[in-house]
């Protein structure tokens, strides 16, 4: 199984063996009729919820008061409420589960949008209405009660299609043609994936035989009708299939067809598409964070997990350390290496002093630490080993030279040190580095030993930069936190 398939499962939210259930049929009526009315039962779910909070936060209170003034006012502001709800439902679309990668992340970015603009609008529409100090906090708690009601009730509907998708409820045949590398990679992820619903059916070769294969592309006619083809991936190169014939016929009965491109399995690509003036144009180095969302959404989250650091942790573990550090061995108590950032920018990364000063060598050493180096201080050593050193780094990650998560940063002589003999290492240089990263909740911290160290940081460290969400964020500083914990961190 190609690398990156299993490391995509390591960081699934559910685990894998919860969906090792044998599919039931799909022609419970029941069932079937619910999927069709599942977004009307959806909306008016949400409405409901809606118009509950609204009535019984807001209106009861105002309407004891007797003034209808205020209640024509009330009743203006949740119908304005409640069309605004209707429009977001359908322009972000909220009632979809899509059948893609990372469908969670699109789900829940989705959601919370239309949660946004809905609290801006209604907050705009109480402001209009009434005085600011008209009873703010009747408003703010209604928000927050419909916010959270209403994330958890789209939890539970995520939830349920996914798990009942499992069972073999609302999923799609699915034909591969092409028997080659990237088609049992597509077949093994269908399989590890039951929740987005994909009933893999057979492949279709015209120059191989085999159990799996259900005969050449000129038998894939009779296969579509038989088995009501829905989806197909097209692992076939230009050369080997006449595309014009497989859209042709995958518009007479109504088929998706994906294409899927042979390219090297360890390269992580995630295709762009593009169209100039009616020609397809394919970006084949995008990632995640190349989305203006995703980098608002990353760059506030560093923000406010930093701003709680500096206030509650650096106020007074600055002082306190650097006094010890003073105590032990002259120099300054916080020191600053050159480093390579993003686009390979340098930058200077700041870290609590941990090795006896010498009047400026110490912070162009190339060397890297050892175990048992004898430079490192007593304090240093203890620092080193509960990574409290790499605290001051909240810094660089309020100035924005860093983020919470990323890649590590490396210095520059390291980075060409392995210039020639890592592939893809400059590729790490896309995004921010990080005070903590995948690679380093994988096991990958502390002194490079060998080869084989540097691979597997920049192997992972590629696999986030073009598989970033949110998630995986907080499931990178959770890891990390209870590594530390267990008093796993470097030397």
């Amino acid at each position: 199984m190609p690398n990156n398939v299993v490391i995509c499962q390591k960081f699934l939210i559910f685990p894998p063996q919860l969906f090792n259930i044998t599919p039931l049929p799909t022609s419970n009526s029941f069932i079937r009729f619910l999927y069709r009315r599942l977004s009307l039962i959806q909306l008016g779910i949400d409405l409901l919820l809606l118009n509950a909070f609204f009535y019984f936060i807001i209106v009861q209170p105002f309407y004891r008061l007797g003034d209808p003034l205020l209640t024509n006012s009330l009743v203006l502001i949740g119908s304005t409420l409640n069309i605004g709800w209707f429009i977001f439902f359908l322009w972000y679309r909220i009632h979809k589960v899509e059948r893609r990668p990372h469908n969670l992340q699109n789900y829940l970015e989705g959601l919370i949008q239309a949660i946004l603009l809905f609290g801006l609008i209604g907050w705009l529409l109480w402001s209009i209405a009434y005085k600011p100090e008209t009873r703010p906090l009747l408003f703010i708690s209604f928000l927050f009660y419909y916010v959270l009601s209403i994330v958890l009730w789209r939890l539970v509907v995520y939830w349920v299609i996914t798990y009942s998708r499992t069972l073999g409820y609302n999923t799609r045949n699915a034909v591969i043609l092409g028997y080659c590398r990237e088609g049992r990679a597509i077949e093994r992820y269908l399989k590890a994936h039951p929740e987005l619903g994909y009933r893999f059916t057979g492949y279709f070769d015209g120059q191989q035989n085999g159990e799996k294969i259900k005969g050449t592309l000129k038998e894939l006619y009779k296969h579509i009708e038989q088995a009501d083809i829905q989806v197909m991936y097209c692992c076939l190169s230009q050369s080997e299939v006449n595309m014009d014939q497989i859209m042709a016929l995958a518009d007479r009965y109504f088929i998706k067809v994906y294409v899927v491109p042979r390219m090297n399995e360890q390269r992580y690509v995630e295709l762009q598409p593009n169209s100039y003036e009616g020609l397809p144009v394919l970006g084949i180095q995008s990632t995640p964070l190349d989305k203006s969302w995703n980098r608002i959404v990353k760059r506030g989250f560093d923000v406010c997990v930093s701003l709680v650091v500096a206030l509650f942790l650096l106020s007074w573990m600055i002082p306190l350390i650097g006094l010890i550090i003073r105590l032990q061995s002259q120099g300054p108590m916080l020191y600053t290496h050159k480093r390579q950032g993003r686009k390979n920018k340098p930058f200077m990364c700041i870290k609590f002093r941990t090795m006896y000063w010498d009047g400026g060598y110490y912070a162009d050493l190339p060397q890297q630490t050892s175990r048992d180096d004898v430079r490192v201080t007593p304090i240093g050593r203890f620092l080193r080993r509960t990574s409290l050193d790499e605290l001051p780094q909240f810094l660089n990650v309020l100035l924005g030279d860093m983020s919470v998560v990323g890649p590590r940063p490396h210095t520059q002589e390291l980075n060409k040190a392995y210039d020639v003999r890592i592939k893809n290492l400059w590729a790490r240089q896309q995004v921010k580095p990080g005070v903590t990263g995948l690679a380093q909740a994988r096991g990958y911290r502390g002194e490079i030993q060998s080869l084989y160290d540097i691979q597997g940081r920049v192997r992972l460290d590629n696999f986030y930069i073009h598989h970033w969400s949110f998630i995986l964020d907080v499931r990178i500083i959770i890891t990390t936190i209870y590594i530390l914990l267990r008093g796993q961190a470097a030397y």
